[in-house]
């Protein structure tokens, strides 16, 4: 079976073991699925979108695109430029998705932060936050959408005016996505395993009741220290578009 199968959809079930676990966490706290916060769906939507921009990668490696090594040579005729072109679009399509999944992880930490701070002066630093990642994301979209690749039709053309050759950008839009999703709801899944391993929390939220109280009904007593460094870590939007322009060619395959 070709690697890049493999890995995509150990990478998927890992994700989807965790998210499981997230929103069994969360029926636990607040007692129904109708009383799902809004961050939950966003997930849920996130884990779909995750599962597009899979199956969109390995539709693409299967069928073929643009990304043609120049040290092979490949007879293109019409079906097979009509079947890479395809190919192709679907590729756009995953990089669009990608960026979609990680934008919604971050709005998903961003929703449950503004909560955890409300009333306090780290409010200010949440909505600075939020700010910068919307920003963000309309720079992102207008570089990839308006300025990367000129004219847009070159995302799918082939072959190509350029040299977009690169063969670990499927893998590494795989490894990020998924990695944001489950580093995101690891933190929720605490509820279930203490429920599971019996482990009594009572006094780790005992040195700031106001705090403790705030993050009950979020992480079900577990003391909001825990998960502060996923702010930075996941909320950066430097870890995206960095990553993106570092990749080059490889990331966006066209110059």
């Amino acid at each position: 079976m070709i690697p890049l199968v493999i890995e995509s959809w150990i990478w998927y079930a890992v994700t989807w073991l965790v998210v499981i676990v997230r929103l069994l966490s969360r029926r636990m706290v607040v007692g129904s699925v109708k009383k799902y916060q809004i961050e939950d769906y966003l997930m849920i939507l996130a884990m779909v979108c995750d599962a597009v921009l899979i199956a969109c990668i390995n539709a693409s490696f299967r069928m073929g695109n643009n990304l043609i090594d120049p040290t092979q040579r490949i007879t293109l005729t019409p079906d097979e430029i009509s079947r890479r072109r395809l190919g192709s679009k679907l590729t756009l399509i995953a990089e669009m998705l990608q960026c979609t999944v990680i934008w919604l992880v971050k709005c998903c930490l961003l929703l449950i932060y503004n909560r955890l701070t409300t009333n306090l002066s780290y409010n200010r630093v949440v909505k600075t936050v939020a700010l910068y990642v919307l920003v963000g994301f309309v720079v992102m979209m207008t570089l990839y959408l308006a300025v990367w690749c000129r004219p847009f039709s070159q995302y799918w053309a082939v072959p190509t005016e350029h040299d977009p050759y690169g063969p670990n950008w499927t893998f590494w839009y795989i490894r990020e996505s998924s990695t944001s999703l489950i580093v995101a709801n690891l933190p929720l899944t605490w509820p279930f395993f203490r429920r599971v391993m019996h482990i009594n929390t009572s006094s780790a939220g005992d040195s700031n009741p106001q705090l403790g109280h705030r993050d009950s009904h979020l992480f079900g007593n577990v003391p909001p220290g825990q998960a502060l460094s996923l702010l930075i870590v996941e909320l950066s939007s430097a870890r995206s578009m960095g990553s993106l322009r570092a990749k080059g060619k490889d990331y966006l395959h066209c110059n």
